[in-house]
């Protein structure tokens, strides 16, 4: 890491520009210095974070000595430079510019979906000519569809290139291109096929004109028509920073919010198009309560005067630690931080968890946030147990990003990902081999390329994993026996760090303060209301029968309490064991903050008004606190981020009046004496008579849950539920590419669709932790630390 002292001098240069004396830094270009200058030079291929190429000419300038006119793109400045950007010849440059590009441009403003936010229209008013120069006809492209987000419209377009750049060096997807020659060159997917980029809604936010367009805002609203707020993603752990465009009280589009420290200005396509969940028709919108054996709507009143008073009841007879809580990693820090105030202060109780099961050591989270922005600045990135494409899409462009600067990748894990094709070296891990593999990364297969230091990311499946904390200490273990190595860890929701430092764990309270009595985890919560002894059970923002791995117990579980409250904002088949169910709001109908998983704190903003009578949660769990005879001192939101802030100190900056719009990063805090494990062999055989391949599982992208369920398109990319296997396996089975199985546990099964790969290991096979109405917790139970299957004919 760079100190002041180690920090080099910058080298500055003056130049002269329309006759303003300035001084640059050495290696700026031109367009740069011009604009910072506040100088207009109007451009369309210049992107700041793409390369240059000078595609579009549009950004001419004279410079003095120079004969002919010069791209301010592509050009440096230089010691002495003269340079000429609004002088007559210059402005009769653009003109002429501009007028080329309008030879073949259809003149269809009023029709375009671009229209009032197209820099071909802004530079053509400001920059253009007045009259056409030109009497021939003009071109016409048949365009193709090109999948579910994007429309092509080539007609359009001005060959500026940014497109292909943002493949090229961004998203490593490559599937666009230039085709054919001159005034017929298009861009085109290989084969006119569709365009399968997780990242292909960037394409219409870097085009200038209306050639790429996004297809759900296509035609939808005008500009002068919306409205803009700032805002957050709220699917994965990156924190993307996003902007929400809303008519009517719609939240009609997302677009990148610029971020250099989190997103840079991208995003992924489910961030960019998984919102429809916001006006769901599965939306609950008022509170209900069961009734005669059904659930009716209740008034605000009647559904917290019966959560109280059950829950006091329940208290005073059987005791504090007869009611458990549930919440989520996705919900904010203000209302995850009121969750456990009603756990800890209105019931008495610390079973309180957010987690799905697994038992990750919450001292392990401090200092394990490695700034995002680092990654690109590393040699060797080292993936471990990390398929970035699909559990953070931003950090694989940050990865791609410093790939093209030259750095190597290792990509160590129990499968193959799409991230293998650009590694120098790939390392497959046995399953029951992590701790082992991860003790000898610097001394292993990648020792060479690791040995001057190396950033090393390890994706949500090791928090996830068993052994996880184990696997975490040896990683932290060889990072620290590296000089100029750093780890990080990818954390699996858009909150987990939240959770964690608002002590939504039953271990230790918020700040990281242990506790004298913990509570129980979720596996005990979970065993204790499926034996009978939980009397309540609050779920916040959970889905327990989804994501918990054990889908027999979750269900006992549930049919057994004989009090059950569930706060979410979208109505699900296994919430109608409910007692009473309190309407949430969205992330769009609130304010509040998220932590991403390198803990840094950011502000997300109201921008639609609720649907239906739904409550902010941290409002709904201050009002049963009310209740119970602990006053909340909440009025507001703000409220609930002091509070927030004098209890965890690293948000103390955090306060709205505080909190800049790019976030906090919080100070690195790591935990002293994390020790090293021992590296204990596993042979992966439980439960191996009669299923003899090992189970992998982890996230995917378009995983149709249920906040992307409704949103049109996702279904074309992941269309059914599937089981990836070896051709060898295939073989043996006697199965072929897209034929359905059958996939059986000891503990359950599922029919799906085959897809043989050639990156699958022999003897295992993956399936994804949730696609679709399918989750693979039926094939698994806590009981197993591995799972194995066997998978025949349907």
């Amino acid at each position: 890491m760079p100190t002041p002292e180690n920090i080099e001098q910058v080298e500055m240069v003056s130049l002269r520009i329309d006759g303003r004396e300035i001084s640059v830094p050495k290696g700026t270009l031109l367009l740069d210095a011009c604009l910072e200058e506040g100088v207009d030079v109007p451009f369309f291929c210049y992107h700041k974070h793409m390369s240059s190429v000078g595609a579009c000419r549009q950004c001419l300038v004279a410079v003095e000595g120079v004969p002919k006119p010069v791209t301010s793109c592509t050009t440096p400045v230089s010691e002495g430079m003269v340079v000429d950007a609004s002088s007559d010849k210059v402005k009769q440059w653009r003109e002429g510019i501009v007028g080329f590009l309008l030879a073949n441009h259809p003149l269809e403003c009023p029709t375009c979906d671009k229209g009032g936010e197209c820099d071909l229209q802004n530079i053509s008013f400001a920059h253009g000519p007045d009259h056409s120069l030109f009497r021939e006809g003009k071109r016409h492209f048949t365009d193709y569809d090109m999948g579910p987000f994007v429309v092509r419209d080539m007609d359009r377009c001005i060959q500026c290139q940014r497109c292909i750049r943002f493949g090229h060096e961004w998203s490593g997807d490559r599937e666009i291109d230039f085709f054919g020659r001159g005034s017929a060159t298009t861009v085109n997917t290989f084969g006119k096929g569709t365009f399968f980029s997780k990242f292909s809604g960037n394409v219409t936010e870097v085009c200038p004109v209306g050639a790429l367009t996004a297809e759900p805002y296509r035609l939808v609203a005008r500009p002068w028509e919306v409205r803009a707020a700032t805002s957050l993603c709220n699917h994965c752990a990156v924190g993307c920073n996003t902007i929400h465009t809303t008519r009517q009280n719609a939240l009609l589009r997302i677009t990148a919010r610029e971020n250099v420290h989190v997103n840079v200005c991208w995003t992924c396509d489910k961030g960019k198009f998984g919102i429809d969940f916001v006006d769901s028709e599965a939306r609950l919108k008022t509170p209900l309560f069961r009734k005669n054996g059904q659930l009716v709507p209740a008034s605000w009143q009647e559904a917290l005067l019966t959560v109280v008073s059950r829950l006091r009841d329940i208290k005073d007879k059987f005791g504090p630690d007869s009611i458990g809580f549930l919440g989520s990693q996705k919900t904010s820090n203000e209302d995850i931080f009121m969750f456990q105030r009603l756990a800890r202060e209105g019931i008495g109780t610390s079973n309180i968890d957010s987690r799905d099961g697994e038992n990750f050591s919450a001292a392990l989270i401090p200092g394990s946030g490695l700034p995002l922005d680092e990654i690109e600045r590393a040699r060797v990135i080292v993936l471990f147990m990390a398929d970035v494409r699909e559990e953070a899409p931003l950090v694989w462009l940050r990865v791609h990003h410093a790939l093209q600067a030259g750095a190597k990748l290792v990509v160590i894990d129990e499968k193959a990902s799409e991230a293998d094709s650009f590694a120098v070296k790939t390392v497959r891990i046995k399953p029951g081999s992590e701790i082992a593999t991860a003790l000898s990364l610097v001394s292993g297969e990648a020792s060479e390329l690791m040995k001057d230091g190396f950033v090393l990311l390890a994706g949500p499946r090791v928090t996830r994993h068993y052994q996880g904390s184990d696997i975490v200490r040896a990683l932290w273990s060889v990072a620290d026996s590296v000089p100029n190595s750093r780890l990080g860890l990818l954390l699996p929701n858009n909150n987990t760090r939240g959770a964690y430092d608002m002590g939504a764990v039953p271990d230790h309270g918020p700040g990281w303060e242990p506790l004298r009595k913990p509570g129980m985890n979720t596996t005990e919560i979970l065993q204790s209301a499926a034996s009978g002894q939980l009397q309540a059970l609050y779920i916040m923002g959970a889905d327990p029968l989804a994501h918990y791995p054990d889908v027999s117990l979750v269900q006992r579980a549930l049919s057994m309490v004989p009090f059950i409250v569930v706060q979410d904002i979208l109505r699900s088949d296994w919430m109608e064991c409910a007692h009473v169910i309190l309407p949430g709001q969205t992330f769009a109908e609130r304010d509040g903050t998220f932590t991403n998983t390198e803990g840094r704190i950011q502000y997300f903003k109201r921008s639609v008004d609720p649907i239906g009578s739904g409550r902010p949660d941290w409002e709904i769990l201050a009002a049963v606190l009310q209740g119970l005879g602990v006053a909340p001192g909440v009025l507001g939101i703000d409220d609930v981020t002091r509070q927030i802030a004098e209890a965890v100190p690293e948000y103390e900056n955090a306060i709205p009046e505080r909190l800049p719009l790019d976030g906090v990063l919080q100070q690195d805090r790591r935990a002293e004496h994390i020790g090293v494990p021992t590296a204990v062999p596993q042979t992966g055989a439980e439960g191996s008579a009669g299923f003899p391949l090992i189970l992998l599982t982890g996230d995917i992208l378009y995983d149709r849950g249920p906040l992307t369920r409704d949103t049109k398109g996702f279904d074309e990319l992941e269309s059914a539920e599937w089981i990836d296997l070896s051709y060898h396996d295939a073989d043996h089975i006697g199965v072929q590419d897209g034929q359905t199985v059958t996939v059986t546990s000891e503990f359950g099964s599922a029919v799906l669709k085959a897809r043989v790969r050639d990156w699958v290991s022999e003897g295992t096979v993956f399936v994804p932790r949730k696609v679709g109405s399918f989750s693979v917790n039926v094939l698994c139970s806590f009981t197993r630390k591995t799972h194995r299957v066997r998978v025949t004919k349907a």
